[in-house]
């Protein structure tokens, strides 16, 4: 197993799923070698035995040489209130919407997590014991500093970031003028957003140089690395030709530290998946008749295929969010469920006329990514 490493060299404006990965690794399959290769591993993948399997991307944090990583937090329900917190109600309350704030996990809390050592309690007295600190900070005027243990558990934290732009005349070589509502002429400005990561304790002007994205890979990944390499030239995601999606990379050896992360098949009594998940028909009639417990949450994804001229709209579909939690299915001992399914397009429109199909054939991914978990929730 692999640790991927994206350092950013610029903003992101597409967030790195596990879907959105996996198509653009097979973009780079098929411009480095040629289409029949990239046809070989998708049919091994709807054979149920992909190359290799990815996560979504989550982000780091970095200390010196030391790269932190994060993982989705599957402890964000807040736990039963008791009687003492019924008796301080307000700060209760507070602290329950805080927690489900606390969205990701850093490596030694996210083991913690897997092996049933951190359970929401836990999280909940940890922002209380912040939340003393603050008041008693402002009781003695002095400026309230976060422990050391805290900023080591803080998450990396999104940054949407927006930047107005003049549309350009490319033949005058100026800026492109239109008429507004009373008939003046107006330049046309509009905003491009994308994506960074900050880390909140570093108020320093290198703020964003400490933190960035991985994601993990499971399998062979011999054409990974030169995938890597042609993605890192041409970018990744949308707005790749406007400088967006740039990006360093390194790989790591991950094998031994999700040896120690996760606990053993035996040792354990659910899964938990890293990346987006669509379970297949024989899986889903299998966790029919499972006991355990389940806690995730669904997403919708859908998007469109070709160029802007000739759009074609994909066929919406439902997927397990990263960080869900599945009973373990009759004891089954795998790092991956689910698969790919390809987009079928009607050949009909709604008028009944033959309609255009798409350039290429399309196919989502919904390999779920999983880990062990000794899942103690009722």
């Amino acid at each position: 197993m692999k640790i991927i490493y994206l350092i950013p060299r610029s903003g992101y404006v597409t967030d790195l799923r596990s879907d959105t990965l996996w198509g653009s690794l097979c973009w780079g399959i098929r411009y480095l070698w040629c289409a029949d290769d990239l046809t070989d591993f998708i049919k091994r993948c709807e054979a149920g035995n992909p190359d290799f399997v990815i996560s979504s991307a989550f982000p780091f944090k970095q200390y010196g040489t030391e790269r932190i990583p994060f993982f989705p937090n599957p402890l964000m329900l807040a736990p039963d209130l008791t009687e003492a917190d019924r008796a301080q109600a307000r700060d209760a309350y507070r602290l329950r919407k805080d927690l489900k704030k606390v969205s990701l996990l850093n490596y030694d809390d996210f083991k913690a997590a897997l092996h049933g050592e951190l359970t929401g309690e836990e999280l909940l007295k940890r922002l209380t014991e912040e939340l003393t600190r603050k008041r008693k900070a402002k009781e003695d005027d002095i400026e309230y500093v976060p422990s050391a243990k805290t900023v080591e558990q803080t998450a990396p934290k999104r940054h949407d970031h927006s930047m107005t732009h003049n549309t350009i005349d490319r033949l005058r070589g100026g800026t492109l003028n239109t008429i507004d509502s009373d008939g003046n002429e107006a330049g046309q400005l509009f905003h491009a957003e994308d994506i960074w990561w900050t880390d909140p304790d570093n108020e320093s002007d290198e703020a964003l140089l400490n933190t960035g994205l991985y994601f993990l890979a499971d399998g062979d990944i011999s054409k990974l690395e030169p995938v890597l390499h042609l993605l890192r030239h041409i970018g990744i995601g949308a707005d790749r030709t406007a400088g967006k999606g740039a990006f360093d990379f390194k790989i790591e050896d991950f094998t031994e530290k999700m040896a120690a992360l996760e606990p053993a098949n035996s040792a354990s009594n659910a899964l938990l998946n890293l990346s987006l998940f669509r379970p297949n028909k024989d899986e889903l009639a299998a966790w029919e008749d499972t006991d355990g417990c389940w806690q995730y949450l669904l997403e919708r994804r859908e998007g469109y295929v070709g160029g802007h001229r000739r759009m074609h709209r994909k066929e919406a579909r439902m997927y397990f969010r990263e960080g869900s939690v599945f009973a373990r299915p009759n004891g089954q001992e795998a790092r991956y469920m689910g698969g790919i399914q390809q987009q079928v397009f009607p050949e009909k429109d709604s008028q009944g006329k033959d309609s255009p199909q798409p350039p290429h054939k399309v196919w989502d991914n919904g390999f779920g990514f999983m880990v062990n978990l000794n899942w103690k929730k009722q």
